[in-house]
């Protein structure tokens, strides 16, 4: 069941990033075959992981940015360079971190003095 779940992934990436009569090609293949082996289609996004990039500002700012892809992504690593972490998460995790990430950064502009004049 392994092999048909990861060509169905395979058929469903190729019909959101294909050209036009590939995609909806694609998107009838994905439909037949879901409706032939029983599978919900919303399914098979649950576990593609793709490669994310998130830009930070600083090694204080990096290091919640990890915390966050952790706790509340459920990412087992993240790598980073001078200015930007990677990560690999599914659609879900990536929606949880931004969430989190847009809580976090709303939280600190309210912190934030205003210049006086």
């Amino acid at each position: 069941m392994e092999q048909v779940m990861e060509k169905l992934r395979k058929i469903l990436e190729l019909s959101k990033s294909g050209i036009a009569g590939e995609a909806e090609n694609a998107r009838r293949q994905l439909a037949m075959l879901c409706k032939k082996y029983g599978i919900d289609p919303e399914a098979l996004t649950d576990d593609v992981k793709r490669g994310r990039e998130i830009p930070y500002k600083g090694a204080d700012e990096r290091k919640i940015i990890a915390q966050i892809c952790f706790v509340f992504g459920g990412v087992n690593e993240v790598r980073f360079n001078d200015e930007r972490i990677y990560i690999e998460a599914t659609d879900l995790q990536y929606a949880n971190i931004e969430a989190a990430l847009s809580v976090t950064t709303s939280s600190e502009a309210a912190a934030r003095p205003m210049p006086t004049n």
